[in-house]
């Protein structure tokens, strides 16, 4: 009886630590005109890095994240990977956040506070699956769009499965 008790408690442990997106394995910072890199990360034949993408949407500016980011992968000197990814044209999504933001707008009929919604939330844009043992550097840049609203929102994140 106590062993069944035990391989029971060591399925659910082990299916509650399972991370069905993968784990985070670098977070990239873009800004328009600038090209975010990761350092050097270890990975093994077989593993998958997923490219998911942080960004913020507001109600208010037509087109959303309608931009694309060139992306780079190089091993040893190599490329492996060089393409383009479209952010609106992810996966999944995860961690959406939904909130009312405001500013105030001046004219010459006076102040009034114009209201938008603001969401937040991770797409999965892309798979890569590593072809070999090695140090890998992911390289971004976001290439067109309306960088306003994307400078301090906008992240690359990778995850790792296998």
């Amino acid at each position: 009886m106590f062993k069944k008790n035990i391989l029971a408690a060591l399925v659910i442990l082990s299916l509650a630590s399972c991370n069905p997106i993968g784990e985070k394995v670098a977070e990239i910072p873009l800004s328009a005109g600038e090209i975010g890199s990761t350092n050097p990360i270890d990975l093994k034949k077989g593993d998958v890095i997923t490219i998911w993408s942080k960004i913020a949407e507001r109600s208010d500016k037509e087109g959303g994240a309608a931009f694309k980011i060139k992306y780079n992968v190089e091993s040893n000197g190599q490329n492996i990977v060089f393409d383009t990814l479209r952010v609106n044209e992810g996966n999944h999504k995860i961690n959406a956040e939904k909130t009312t933001e405001s500013y105030t707008q001046s004219s010459s009929a006076g102040d009034s506070t114009k209201y938008y919604t603001l969401k937040q939330f991770e797409i999965e844009n892309k798979k890569i699956t590593i072809p070999h043992d090695g140090k890998y550097n992911f390289d971004f840049k976001l290439v067109n769009g309306d960088y306003g609203l994307f400078n301090n929102d906008m992240l690359i994140i990778l995850r790792k499965t296998k």
